[in-house]
């Protein structure tokens, strides 16, 4: 499984990594997989990692948020919306961030929109 996400990790394509460890909360475990060499590659390569602040997701947990930011990785936070409602979600996302002592330097949804699409990765 690591091989697969790293493929897709460079892909000159991919902007953000989204639900990158696949985990539901109480309902599936997350992917086996190397985590940190997949984070260290989005570092690498300039990839935002994003954090699903929807339930019952919550992906990255709190722990793997802490270290996708010692590692250097940026963070994107989205709800993954399916309907208005669901934006109701976001204050779970921002306690994980909170919790992770991640900062809005590290998460790109703070940043200006000259700053934001600085920070995606061009594309080729």
């Amino acid at each position: 499984m690591t091989a697969r996400i790293l493929r897709a990790v460079e892909n000159p394509y991919l902007r953000i990594l989204g639900h990158p460890t696949g985990r539901k909360v109480m309902a599936r475990e997350a992917y086996t997989f190397d985590l940190e060499r997949v984070l260290r590659r989005c570092a690498e390569l300039g990839v935002v990692v994003e954090h699903n602040a929807g339930m019952p997701r919550l992906d990255l947990s709190d722990r793997n948020l802490r270290l996708a930011k010692e590692l250097g990785c940026r963070i994107s936070v989205n709800t993954d919306a399916h309907a208005v409602s669901d934006f109701e979600q976001m204050p779970f996302g921002i306690t994980q961030l909170r919790r992770a002592w991640l900062t809005p330097a590290d998460v790109i949804n703070t940043y200006s929109p000259e700053e934001f699409l600085a920070a995606l990765r061009p594309r080729p």
